[in-house]
């Protein structure tokens, strides 16, 4: 039951990861040769600051709202009050958070440019901290939130083609991705009276403001090299520079897409086993997801670094051959992030290392400021992947470093040989498709697609023996029978 119910869970979350990513495919070509690579750049500069100032509203709270409701296995006064207490955090560092920003705006010269945008994207920043995501996962409700983001970016999908047309609706594509996220903070809301309810009676402040305070200085820091290095981007060059980056990091961003489905269905499951001391469960769920993630990331990273110009070029259209490199460059990161995410959100966190997960983001924080400054103001969108790349490389060497002095993580060191050793067709495959063929860039795309596809389900019955991948076909085996 335990399997089959975890599964199911990674089914609905790959289908909400699909419909993000299905909806990033068809809108983004789409308004990315509407605006432009300069108001690409100005429309994402704005959105990073807003995310910047989310941070603060929400600094832990996600994480620790998933993991305690998780322990709550489902009843229903001890989730109210672990929801009232986390919402009570979250209205008081919310009300910071727009008193920060509003008066960044008006002082900070550079963000007087973006004022308007700005104002729009506070919307954004008040409804973040009512969607209660951490809430629906905590409880595994993985259904409902693959209905509602279906429903919502289909309809986002048609707002757009139906009212962005050109350069000057630059404004209007941003007041709807503000409001995809002003809508599901109301529907989430609404739905959350089945589950919770909000009493302040209930509410235990101080004990979750720690722990949500040190999860956010987590989530701070390593934003010092993912959310931030947008905003550094933007401040040290221009909107042109901030469209490339934007370009290579938003692809990124959905290829990463597949890999966290995994871990964010875990997260719960792993927490309420470690509430029950079952050590052995979780070594056992920590192995299977480290070879999973490392099979799946390596082929993403390999075609994603060897077709990056095929992919830009689809994708974004001309005038953004300047995220080519900067694509390349942040692709290994994919399975560094990969690895980090099972280490972290699997071992770590689930079993309260706190401190360690603290140190390990102080580490590529630290690591971000110094190569930001050193690499971005010459280099522009190429410094801030390379700041990416080497702030994801330092903190996790530490993270994993950490998790396997302390026994909490055994790395399977021969199967990540024999997966590198068998990843080397998809470089024989993405090359030839990509240098040697000579075709238009969408059918040397489906080729490679095509070829690495039948590549990896042979690979991972036969070679690497994965027993998801396995299971998989067994059902449908089955169900045809």
């Amino acid at each position: 039951m335990y399997m089959a119910s975890l599964k199911k869970n990674f089914l609905y979350n790959i289908s909400i990861t699909l419909a993000n990513y299905i909806a990033a495919l068809i809108v983004f070509p789409y308004v990315s040769r509407c605006l432009g690579v300069e108001l690409m750049g100005k429309t994402s500069f704005a959105t990073n600051v807003v995310a910047y100032f989310s941070l603060f509203a929400l600094l832990g709270a996600a994480t620790v709202g998933t993991r305690e409701i998780a322990i709550c296995n489902g009843d229903f006064e001890k989730c109210s009050k672990v929801f009232s207490s986390v919402m009570a955090v979250i209205g008081f560092l919310t009300g910071i958070s727009l008193i920060l920003m509003s008066v960044s705006i008006f002082l900070i010269s550079q963000f007087q440019e973006y004022e308007i945008l700005l104002l729009i994207g506070s919307f954004s920043l008040i409804f973040t901290s009512l969607q209660i995501e951490w809430l629906y996962q905590g409880i595994e409700k993985f259904d409902y939130i693959a209905k509602r983001t279906i429903l919502i970016r289909i309809l986002y999908c048609i707002s757009i083609f139906l009212f962005v047309h050109d350069k000057e609706d630059y404004l209007i594509y941003y007041i709807l991705t503000v409001g995809i996220v002003v809508v599901n903070g109301f529907i989430n809301l609404i739905y959350s009276k089945t589950y919770v309810h909000f009493s302040f009676k209930n509410v235990e402040f101080k004990k979750y403001l720690k722990p949500v305070g040190m999860y956010g200085v987590n989530k701070i820091l390593i934003s010092m090299y993912t959310t931030f290095n947008v905003m550094f981007l933007g401040l040290a060059c221009n909107n042109i520079e901030v469209g490339f980056y934007s370009t290579a990091n938003k692809l990124f961003a959905i290829l990463l897409g597949v890999i966290s489905a995994f871990t964010s269905v875990i997260l719960p499951r792993m927490a309420s086993l470690a509430a029950n001391n079952n050590v052995e469960k979780i070594n056992d769920n920590i192995s299977k997801s480290f070879s999973l993630i490392f099979s799946v990331s390596l082929p993403i990273c390999i075609g994603g670094i060897l077709l990056s110009p095929q992919i830009i070029d689809i994708l974004a259209g001309p005038g953004y051959e300047g995220a080519i490199l900067p694509m390349q460059i942040i692709m290994p990161v994919v399975v560094l992030t990969g690895a980090a995410q099972v280490c972290i959100m699997q071992a770590l966190i689930p079993l309260k290392k706190d401190k360690a997960v603290l140190l390990a983001s102080v580490i590529g924080a630290a690591t971000a400021v110094l190569f930001n400054i050193i690499f971005v103001g010459q280099l522009g969108a190429i410094g801030s992947a390379l700041v990416l790349l080497c702030s994801e490389i330092c903190s996790d060497i530490f993270a994993f470093g950490y998790a396997i002095k302390k026994r909490v993580l055994t790395l399977p060191w021969c199967f990540i040989v024999k997966r590198l050793i068998s990843s080397i067709p998809y470089i024989a495959i993405c090359y030839t498709a990509g240098k040697c063929l000579n075709l238009n860039n969408i059918a040397t795309l489906l080729i490679a697609l095509l070829i690495c596809g039948f590549y990896f389900v042979v690979e991972s019955l036969f070679v690497l023996k994965l027993p998801i991948v396995r299971d998989f076909f067994a059902e449908i085996k089955k169900q045809i029978r």
